[in-house]
């Protein structure tokens, strides 16, 4: 059974520490699971919004990175002739609809004749839950039984039919578009035997679906479902999406503690057939859950086993130093053709805010090839610490961060997390869980305000920027 294919196109740096790890076999964690059928997270809006002004005195516009030349993301993925960032500001809520709540519709066919890998040991003192990081790195060879299989001249005559339609309950969920396949990105996902309710088959700390028909932007609920190559079993136990090492996984099966893979991040385009993600790799024991590093993956989508994840940089930031580089995602830029080269820029999460780093697209798998921003023009090799001021360029709390270029606002757009509560209003009892029409909003939107006429918005063709070495 092979969890990858091609060679990557992103390759990690001479030295690095390249792992996998995937699933876990425990039924409880400290983790605080959020509800979302009840109690969802508020989210804001925030746009860096372009002006033809050189100064502003808007409270980002003196931390925020300015354009010229290659001097940020200010410039990085705008179209051709738009005008730099000056400010960063808040959207006005236009309207929202609720469409309803999301169909499952799993492919039930499901690679047999798998058979587990065993696993090489670890040491004793690599087993305590403070040992997440000497755990990850003791064994870096990729664990065969986790992540999406691909199916291939080995095993495409042993597909058989699973037991019954599974059911998961899936925590977060990111989205992402390779060529003309769409899906999400969950976190810790419970997996179900068939019926209401199933019997509990499993647990992983991250899976995805495939997003069938982008129901939503036609007004319809979203439809989803999961690939062939993500089954372990019959029963439609998940294998986990991306894969683990087999340090990682003899931790989790031997430890008190517990190391995840957290896909909070967006997916950052690469090629034309893949994508990149960051990820924390999470500590989660007695006392809480904690952030021990940000691993990167290329996802490609080889065969129809489904997207296949591929760990490039097993522990590409240690963030126990209290900034999470990469774990809320960031930016792709290109080069004048609009199709290759450019830079990926990422955000720093701190208590006091985000940072922001950036390198070379072709060398993003090398801890040493960032830079950091640091205020007007200028960029460091070295890293700022959490406490860092002249690096943050927007202050607050942010979590599960969706950072992105709107064509039709002509600006970025940010959505995130800042605190939890119900969001939106639960219903009252007469009221059906499908609204089809427009609600008076609250506290969110799938509409924002534009200063732009829709007459004059680009469209997609500008989301190919032509500024070089950006």
């Amino acid at each position: 059974m092979t969890t990858s294919a091609s060679a990557p196109v992103i390759t990690a740096a001479p030295g690095s520490s390249n792992v996998t790890v995937d699933g876990f076999n425990k039924t409880t964690s400290s983790k605080k699971k959020k509800t979302t059928s009840t109690k969802k997270s508020s989210t804001k809006k925030v746009a860096t919004k372009q002006s033809s002004t050189k100064k502003s005195t808007a409270k980002a516009t003196s931390a925020a990175p300015t354009a010229g030349g290659d001097a940020g993301p200010a410039s990085s993925s705008y179209p051709a002739g738009a005008a730099q960032m000056t400010a960063i500001v808040t959207p006005s809520v236009v309207t929202y609809t609720l469409l309803g709540a999301p169909t499952h519709d799993p492919q039930l066919s499901y690679i047999s004749g798998q058979k587990p890998t065993p696993l090489p040991t670890l040491a004793s003192n690599l087993l305590v839950p403070q040992a997440t990081v000497e755990a990850a790195l003791a064994n870096k060879a990729i664990n065969s039984n986790t992540g999406t299989l691909v199916i291939n001249n080995s095993n495409d005559g042993q597909l058989a039919a699973l037991n019954g339609k599974p059911n998961y309950s899936r925590d977060q969920g990111k989205g992402g578009t390779i060529g003309d396949t769409s899906f999400f990105i969950f976190a810790d996902t419970l997996t179900y035997g068939p019926g209401n309710p199933g019997t509990f088959t499993g647990a992983v700390s991250n899976s995805i679906a495939l997003d069938f028909g982008m129901n939503p932007a036609q007004g319809q609920a979203l439809q989803i479902g999961d690939p062939m190559g993500a089954y372990s079993g019959p029963n439609g136990a998940l294998r986990g999406f991306v894969p683990f090492t087999n340090g990682e996984s003899y931790f989790n099966g031997h430890s008190k503690g517990r190391i995840a893979i957290w896909p909070e991040s967006s997916v950052i385009p690469l090629t034309g057939t893949s994508a990149l993600q960051y990820a924390p790799i999470v500590l989660i024991n007695g006392t809480g859950y904690h952030y021990a590093g940000t691993t990167m993956y290329e996802i490609s989508i080889p065969s129809e086993g489904g997207p296949v994840a591929n760990r490039v940089a097993t522990r590409l930031f240690d963030t126990t130093s209290g900034v999470e580089w990469g774990c809320l995602g960031g930016l792709r830029s290109y080069s004048s053709d609009g199709e290759t080269g450019g830079n990926v820029y990422i955000l720093g999460n701190h208590k006091g805010g985000l940072m922001i780093g950036r390198a070379p697209i072709d060398s993003a798998a090398d801890a040493t090839a960032y830079t950091y921003w640091e205020g007007g023009n200028s960029w460091t090799a070295t890293q700022p610490g959490k406490t860092s001021t002249t690096n943050t360029f927007l202050g607050g709390a942010f979590s599960t961060v969706d950072i992105f270029y709107s064509p039709r606002h002509l600006t970025f757009i940010a959505v995130y997390m800042d605190e939890c509560k119900h969001f939106p209003p639960p219903p009252p009892p007469s009221c059906t869980p499908i609204l089809t029409t427009p609600q008076t909003p609250t506290t969110t939107s799938t509409h924002i305000t534009s200063t732009v006429p829709p007459s004059s918005h680009p469209g997609p063709a500008a989301l190919k920027p032509t500024s070089s070495n950006t």
